[in-house]
């Protein structure tokens, strides 16, 4: 059983792993809209340019502002830990950069009220996408609804820019949306714990803010 200090911290890396990895169900999506458009448009053999941006000095203060937000104070004198925390894209793509399943696959934005992740996820696994890249910008909602966690897709673009007809976009988020990816990420126990503590997750102010009891 992972000890209470590190259990809230990597359950919240849970969480910031899941919205990358949330791409990865567009591969899927193709088995049930697999059209040419769709793999012209948002697939190709050439793997879109991911910018990574490592760096173990920021990544040791994101871990101790983790650690600090998903760590009870215990006993007299110890000073409370914050109720809430703020991510902001960097914080994310810090995160992701020295991930070594990530790095280079995801890249995060934060604008208005949605997180915005550039990806560049190989497809191989995928039934006829063998040698091919899922490239494209996805827009996504999450949300903490009901005590689970909630990631809605809500756009897509390609990363060149190229415009998606609206059909195709529709039935890509269609097919997303009824991925069990939510179902299967509220599953996990350690997210499970971690929720209990959580009341709200949003964007505001530019940041990805997470709000504990």
């Amino acid at each position: 059983m992972l000890e209470p200090k590190k259990h809230g911290y990597f359950s919240l890396i849970s969480l910031t792993l899941v919205i990358a990895f949330f791409l990865i169900g567009g591969g899927a999506a193709f088995l049930i809209h697999r059209t040419y458009s769709a793999r012209q448009l948002i697939t190709s053999t050439q793997k879109a340019d991911i910018p990574i941006e490592p760096s173990a000095e920021k990544s040791v203060e994101i871990n101790r502002r983790i650690e600090a937000f998903s760590t009870p104070s215990i006993g007299a004198g110890v000073e409370a830990e914050p109720a809430e925390l703020a991510l902001s894209a960097d914080d994310i793509n810090t995160l992701v950069a020295n991930s070594p399943t990530l790095a280079g696959k995801a890249y995060f934005k934060i604008e208005n009220d949605q997180v915005m992740v550039q990806s560049a996820v190989p497809l191989d696994a995928v039934p006829g996408f063998s040698g091919r890249y899922l490239n494209g910008n996805f827009s996504l909602k999450v949300a903490v609804e009901n005590g689970l966690l909630a990631i809605t897709p809500t756009s897509i673009s390609t990363t060149d820019g190229q415009q998606i007809p609206p059909e195709v976009e529709g039935a890509i988020l269609q097919a997303l949306k009824t991925q069990n990816l939510n179902q299967m990420v509220n599953s996990d126990p350690r997210v499970q714990a971690w929720l209990k503590n959580i009341t709200d997750i949003q964007v505001q102010d530019g940041n990805l803010v997470i709000k504990r009891r």
